[in-house]
Parts: structure tokens; sequence; C-alpha cells
């Protein structure tokens, strides 16, 4: 009876592992929010925090990594990867104001580059992110006009339909986007 017991607690210990792994994430600090208590127990005085999560930093830097499932068919590794958070959505920025006539570099981890000089300018070069991981999304925008706009890759890739200017609208969208492809080498453009 003993052993049946075991066993079957056992096998419900099995079956119950792979639903915490699909993303249980507690106690962890939140990017630009509080510290918070996150376990307590009743003292003599009532509710007591006995472990406090510390407040998570100010913004996103750009080089972190999130946890995600790859679900692959049969249990096939890995089923557990860091995935750089410049791959997702948004991501981190980088704000230049650059002279006419300037070359600058777009940094590695940032998805969003800003382009803030203090007039229009008549020639920049952009040159992109010289480590971009696989599908990793970087758009360009200024708040000026580029007359003469050189937009090319770090040593190794190539730019495919690279813009030659930046003009600011009013009415329609003004700025780049760019998604690398790391077996080619190629940074293709979205819009």
């Amino acid at each position: 009876m003993k052993r049946k017991l075991f066993m079957a607690l056992g096998l419900l210990a099995f079956v119950a592992t792979p639903v915490l792994a699909a993303g249980l994430w507690p106690d962890f600090p939140i990017v630009g929010g509080a510290s918070y208590c996150a376990s307590t127990s009743t003292g003599v005085s009532g509710q007591v925090c006995t472990v406090t999560v510390p407040a998570g930093p100010a913004a996103l830097t750009g080089s972190e990594t999130v946890p995600a499932d790859t679900n692959l068919a049969q249990g096939q590794p890995p089923q557990t990867v860091k995935v750089p958070v410049t791959s997702l959505a948004s991501g981190a920025y980088a704000n230049v104001s650059p002279l006419t006539g300037t070359s600058v570099v777009i940094p590695n981890n940032v998805s969003n580059y800003l382009i803030t000089p203090a007039g229009t300018i008549a020639a920049l070069t952009v040159t992109m992110p010289s480590a971009p991981t696989d599908g990793q999304v970087v758009r360009i925008s200024s708040s000026q006009t580029v007359t003469a706009l050189t937009l090319n890759g770090a040593s190794g890739q190539t730019i495919s339909n690279a813009p030659t200017a930046i003009t600011i609208s009013t009415t329609a969208t003004y700025g780049y986007e760019f998604i690398y492809k790391a077996s080619s080498k190629i940074w293709y453009r979205l819009n």
C-alpha cells in the first residue's frame, strides 16, 4: 500500500512540474516599480511582512533578457531560452543631437534611435549596430529634416532599400524601421 501511495505522489509531482515552468516568476523586482511585500506571516501584532522584494530599476537599459518557452515538439531542447529585449516590440532607445556632416553609430541593444538636432541637417551618416540579434528591429527617427542621409551597415552588414533622406511632415509618418536577418547579415527595411 505504501509503495502505491509513493508512486502516485511521484506521478503527481512529475505531472505538476511542467505547469510551473511556463511562466511562474514570483518575487522579482518590477521595472519602474516600488518595493513590495512578497510574503507575510501572522505575528503577535497581526500580519507582518517577512519577505520584501526590492524596488526595480527605473528603466530598461536594452541589455535585459526575458525567459521564454520554445514549445519545441516532443520536448526537444532547448525548451526554455532567454530572449534579448531588443528582439521584442519595443526596447531601449538612444538620443543624439548631431551636427551636420557628422557620423553616428547606433549602439548595440538599442531599438529606437532618436535624432534631435537643433535644426535641419544637410548631411548625416548613420551606422547600424555592430552586434545585432537575429530579428532585431531598429527604428530611426528625426525631429528635423536630414537632407542627405547615408545609412550604413556595420562591418559585413548591408542595408536593403536604404533611405537617402528624412523629411519631416505634419501629414505623414517620418523615420524608418528595419529588421535584421542574421543568416544573410542584411537589414531589411520595413517602412
